[in-house]
């Protein structure tokens, strides 16, 4: 009934979601409880577009959706991929406004049987590869001048998450790190370079944050932020 009022009130957004609580043990099962205290944090449809290349930035179940979408933009596809994800990707790539009522109105348990635990379509290479085809989309038609591109993360595990970008038609120009021993070397044919070596804020110059070390996303933030790179102008996170 909340979202259904919500949905009536601000015609403009396509779904939406709510707040939710976690119903397992956040002790145990620790990485999920964080999941849904950032899921928790994005609330508006500025925040939730701009941070869903990070993750799926609502819970599925929580959702509402006005059914003239499915029309439009079409309903779950097969494609390999994390079926949710992939369709809240397609539809915000579509120009679709996603909201949330600030209440928590779900519980989201997270029984070890549920797919999203057991099934390859919901693995982290699968999330990679459905993130990186809309966040190409999204470079190619919203960042259009960005000639520079530089993922920040030069380990191999972020590189080969990352890959895919390649075979989006998005090549990337260097990798940034911050460990001694990766900066002024190469990877994949790319050079390293740390962050005191970023060119000054440019529409030319966009960067990647692709480090998904817990709590390495928001000191990243902090230090382009610093630089004078602005989060969606010049960098987005995307892990």
């Amino acid at each position: 009934e909340a979202q259904l009022h919500f949905l009536d009130e601000q015609s403009e957004i396509g779904a939406c979601g709510s707040l939710v609580r976690f119903g397992g043990d956040s002790t145990a099962q620790q990485g999920y409880a964080l999941h849904v205290e950032w899921i928790n944090s994005l609330v508006t449809p500025e925040a939730i577009a701009l941070n869903r290349f990070v993750e799926s930035p609502v819970a599925h179940p929580s959702m509402i959706f006005r059914a003239d979408l499915i029309g439009r933009l079409g309903g779950y596809r097969d494609c390999g991929w994390p079926e949710d994800y992939e369709l809240w990707l397609r539809w915000l790539d579509a120009g679709v406004s996603i909201g949330k009522v600030p209440e928590s109105l779900l519980t989201w348990n997270d029984p070890p049987q549920r797919l999203s635990r057991t099934d390859p379509r919901y693995s982290p290479e699968a999330f990679y590869e459905c993130k990186c085809h809309y966040l190409a989309r999204w470079l190619k038609r919203e960042r259009p001048d960005a000639k520079r591109i530089l993922l920040w993360g030069a380990g191999r595990p972020t590189r080969r998450r990352f890959a895919s970008l390649a075979r989006e038609g998005v090549a990337l120009c260097a990798y940034i790190d911050i460990d001694p021993k990766k900066i002024g070397g190469r990877a994949d044919g790319l050079d390293v370079i740390g962050p005191d070596a970023l060119p000054p804020p440019s529409p030319e110059v966009f960067i990647i944050v692709g480090v998904g070390t817990r709590g390495a996303r928001g000191l990243i933030r902090e230090d382009l932020t610093a630089r004078g790179y602005s989060e969606g102008p010049n960098f987005i996170c995307a892990a």
